[in-house]
């Protein structure tokens, strides 16, 4: 199964409002990145159902937008 047909297999199992603004591969992993706050946090069981069906390792991460600016969380 090439990349390609690896996130095609994603979005098919994504509903609508996961929010998802990019695929990443690192190493082993397939990271997926949320713009939708509330997915990102609360996906544990779709994460199961991905892996259970494409085999292979996934994260799903908040998108950078979402984060706190770094010069606000280090004071």
């Amino acid at each position: 199964m090439s990349s390609q047909d690896i996130i095609n297999k994603i979005k098919e199992l994504l509903p609508d409002d996961a929010g998802i603004s990019d695929f990443a591969f690192e190493g082993a992993n397939i990271v997926l990145y949320s713009k939708n706050k509330v997915f990102a946090v609360n996906s544990r069981e779709l994460t199961r159902k991905i892996v259970n069906n494409i085999k292979k390792r996934v994260e799903i991460r908040p998108d950078e937008v979402l984060l706190e600016d770094t010069n606000f969380t280090e004071t």
